[in-house]
């Protein structure tokens, strides 16, 4: 039997945590916005105090600007989120939860509490340890060839 590499590991590992997320957590999470949608309200909840801004949503997870733009357009007018200047350059737009983005992710919270669960209670401590050694390793790694 053949070893499998690194990359078809990891998206292995991916694909089944997409499944698992899909098929035990998704129908739990709050109705009225994507998936792709629940993820910008989630970064934008866990980096407000940093003032978020579309080109952080397109570095974190690698979209185009108008897959961005629309999203965040659409979730404008949901109501979910709203734009106001930024106080230090009011050519920036910073992105805020409005009261219902709020709402939304305290009601999501818990549920991906319980899905990260799942994820941190396949682990020993050691092992926890090892594993954040080797993904800090391996972000590092792409990174640098990212770089050159």
């Amino acid at each position: 039997m053949n070893k499998k590499n690194n990359v078809a590991m990891i998206k292995e590992l991916g694909c089944k945590i997409r499944t698992l997320f899909r098929d035990k957590f998704d129908g739990l999470m709050p109705e009225g916005v994507t998936r792709v949608e629940g993820r910008f309200l989630g970064y934008i909840y866990e980096h407000q105090e940093e003032g978020v801004i579309s080109t952080d949503l397109v570095n974190a997870f690698q979209l185009k600007k108008s897959t961005v733009s629309e999203t965040l357009s659409s979730l404008e007018r949901k109501g979910f989120i709203v734009f106001k200047r930024s106080q230090d350059d009011a050519r920036k737009k910073i992105i805020c939860l409005a009261e219902k983005g709020i709402k939304h992710e305290r009601a999501a919270a818990p549920i991906i509490a319980e899905f990260d669960a799942i994820l941190e209670n396949a682990l020993s401590e050691e092992e926890k340890a090892q594993f954040e050694v080797i993904f800090e390793k391996l972000c590092a790694a792409i990174q640098e060839k990212i770089d050159e």
